[in-house]
Parts: structure tokens; C-alpha cells; sequence
């Protein structure tokens, strides 16, 4: 007996897939999206999250499942926000890409408005409304940091190299005539009638090659390598310190300066007398500001794993086309521009950040961030 088909074509015996909705992660999917280190974050149609995974949650600092449902731009800085809304918008409309499909190194905000460098890949999955654009991130801050914290050691150590020789070259004659000068004033004050004008300009001699003086050493101190001792270190009684140290220079020129924490005790491993220094040197650079009166305020916030210290005044602000952490830069007529490069400096050994912004009220505000633990060695050389 003959058997006999009805239908030709091939028979599929392979087991039936499920079917997966467009756009919808399959479970396959959804586990390698929660384990991947990287972040990822799949927008709606209306630019909200639909899914985040834990990895995306962590780098942005945010709880599990609290993104969900957020607008998208709540993880940019404000700029990049108003330029995202106006690229979606014209993308929708015009279907020509810029960025969609290619990696780009951009911002990223965390929720405490920490603004850090991450990679970030946008696809588009397709017309599902849930699901319409997936974001792939990678937080690239500590490659950064590593890379800016070399580049800027390689900077000061030629600047140093520079500086070394300068200091050598000058210093011996400047010496010379700095004690010339004070056998001069001496025969002047000796004799029975000296000359008011000269003794006045001899006097003017004397300051000037002291500040001549005091340059040098600014110079050496670039030039000198530093040694670091990294010990437990309490950050609000060394603030106290430090006002108390400059409470009659901030009376003499009507200065309030205040210190506040959110802890009674604040501690880190650090190079105490480092960070004296530090603090000390936004101080004086905050009264410098302030021709005649004003405010200091410190500020110390304990974030768990760093520490953020404040230093705010209400002097006369900085130009925003001025970057003072360039070496020889200053807004003040008589400053060396070395004292903020060197503060960068002490920041950059403790793995630490610094930067500054204008206060709405006027003035300046620096912000430092230290690691609480911070470099893995005891002791480190710069």
C-alpha cells in the first residue's frame, strides 16, 4: 500500500519558541540585562523609563525600581537634558540620526547631582511603545580620574622641572642684593638726619624683593617632591583649626567664618597637615576676595564612601573665562597663581576632586571631594 501526503513541504519537528512581543525583553534577555556590569535602560515613546537595570541603578545612585517610570533626563545634567528633549523630538519627526547607533562620551548626573563622564550607545528597538529606545552606559569616571590624575602629574612635574631651575638661577642674586639692601637701609637709619624719601623708597626696595622672595619659594615648593603620610584624620576639628589660626587676620578685616557639619566627628585617611594646607589656602584665597567684610562658610557632608568639604564666600566672584587652576593664573594683582595648582595637586594624591562654582548671592564656593579611605599605599610621593 502506497502512502500519500497531501501537503510536499518539509515537516518541522524543532520545538516550538515562544513568541516574544517586539521590542519586549525574552527572559534570556531580561537575565543577561540584570547581571551585565554595564547599565542599561530602555526609554517609552515619551522619553520615560521603562526598565533599568541594577547596574544602571548603582552607577546613578539610585534605590531598586525607583528609576522606573522617570523621565529619562532625570540622569543628565541640565544642558544635556534640554538637548535631548529637542533631539528626540526632531528625530521622531525626521527619522535622521546623529547619535542613535554610534558610542559617545558624554555627562551622566547621579542623583546627589554629581555630574561624571560615562560611554553611552542609544538603539532603537522598534515601534513598541513600551520599549522604543534601549541605552547602553558604561561609567568611565574612574578611567578618567586615572587618566586626568596623570596627565596632570606629567604637567607638574615639567613645571616643576622649570620652576627648579628658575628658583636656582635667581635666587643666588636676589639673595645678594637682598642683603645689600639691608646694609643700605641700615648705613641709613644709622646717620643723624636720613632722607625721608630715600628711606621711604629703600623700604619699597624691602618689599618688593620679600615678595620676590616669597615667589621663589612658591616656585620651589612646585619643583620640591612631597612627601605623604596617609593616617586617620578628623576633617571638622582641622577646618576649627584652621579659622583659628586666621581669627585675628578675618577680625582685622570684618570676616565672619563659620564651620558646619552634618556629624559631630568626620573621618578620613589622609595627610593631615596636607589638608591644612588646602583649607588654609581657599581661606585666605575667600578673604583676598573680599575687599573689606564678608562671610566664610565651611561645610562638611559625610557621603559614606567620600567626604565632601565646602569652602563658600561672598567676595567678588571669578571670571568664568578664567581657569585658576592653571598655573601663574590669578584675579588678584599680587598673586603668584600658584597656591589653587598646588591645592590640586594635594587633592590629586588623595584621589580626590575639586572644583568651584559662583553662589547665587555672589562670590565663590569650592567644593572638594575625598575619599574616605583614600590611596591604597601609606604613603605616597608626588
Amino acid at each position: 500500500m502506497t502512502n500519500e501526503t497531501t501537503d510536499s513541504s518539509p515537516v518541522d519537528t524543532a520545538p516550538a519558541r515562544p513568541a516574544v512581543a517586539v521590542g519586549v525583553p525574552n527572559p534570556h534577555l531580561q537575565r543577561l540585562i540584570a547581571t551585565t556590569q554595564d547599565g542599561v535602560v530602555f526609554i517609552n515613546s515619551h522619553s520615560k523609563i521603562s526598565l533599568a537595570n541594577r547596574a544602571a541603578e548603582r552607577i546613578f545612585g539610585f534605590d531598586e525600581g525607583e528609576l522606573l517610570g522617570q523621565p529619562v533626563t532625570v540622569l543628565m545634567p541640565q544642558s544635556r537634558a534640554e538637548q535631548h528633549d529637542r533631539y528626540i523630538e526632531a528625530y521622531e519627526a525626521t527619522g535622521e540620526a546623529n547619535a542613535i547607533g554610534k558610542i559617545r562620551s558624554v555627562e551622566g548626573m547621579r542623583r546627589n547631582g554629581d555630574v561624571f563622564p560615562l560611554e553611552l550607545s542609544v538603539t532603537e528597538l522598534g515601534p513598541e511603545q513600551n520599549f522604543r529606545y534601549a541605552a547602553f552606559i558604561r561609567d568611565i569616571s574612574a578611567t578618567a580620574n586615572l587618566q586626568s590624575r596623570l596627565l596632570e602629574r606629567e604637567r607638574l612635574a615639567a613645571i616643576g622641572r622649570t620652576a627648579a631651575t628658575f628658583a636656582h638661577e635667581v635666587g643666588n642674586p636676589l639673595n645678594g642684593i637682598y642683603m645689600t639692601m639691608q646694609l643700605l637701609e641700615r648705613s641709613l637709619v644709622e646717620q643723624k638726619n636720613p632722607d625721608a624719601t630715600v628711606l621711604s623708597r629703600v623700604d619699597n626696595i624691602r618689599r618688593q624683593l620679600e615678595r620676590m622672595r616669597a615667589l621663589l619659594d612658591d616656585f620651589r615648593s612646585l619643583s620640591r617632591k612631597q612627601k605623604y603620610t596617609f593616617e586617620p584624620t578628623e576633617l571638622v576639628e582641622l577646618a576649627q583649626e584652621v579659622l583659628t589660626t586666621q581669627a585675628e587676620a578675618m577680625r582685622r578685616q570684618n570676616v565672619e567664618a563659620t564651620v558646619t557639619c552634618d556629624a559631630p566627628e568626620v573621618w578620613l585617611i589622609a595627610d593631615s597637615a596636607k589638608l591644612v594646607q588646602v583649607v588654609l589656602n581657599l581661606c585666605k584665597n575667600a578673604m583676598e576676595a573680599m575687599s573689606n567684610e564678608g562671610t566664610i562658610h565651611i561645610n562638611i557632608i559625610d557621603h559614606g564612601d567620600q567626604v565632601q568639604l565646602s569652602v563658600g564666600d561672598s567676595g567678588c566672584g571669578i571670571p568664568p573665562s578664567l581657569d585658576i587652576f592653571e598655573p601663574f593664573t590669578s584675579t588678584k594683582t599680587e598673586g603668584t597663581g600658584l597656591g589653587l595648582p598646588f591645592v590640586r595637586q594635594v587633592i590629586a594624591v588623595h584621589h580626590g576632586r575639586i572644583r568651584y562654582a559662583s553662589n547665587d548671592s555672589g562670590g565663590t564656593t569650592f567644593d572638594v571631594w575625598l575619599p574616605r579611605q583614600g590611596p591604597t599605599t601609606d604613603e605616597a610621593m608626588f
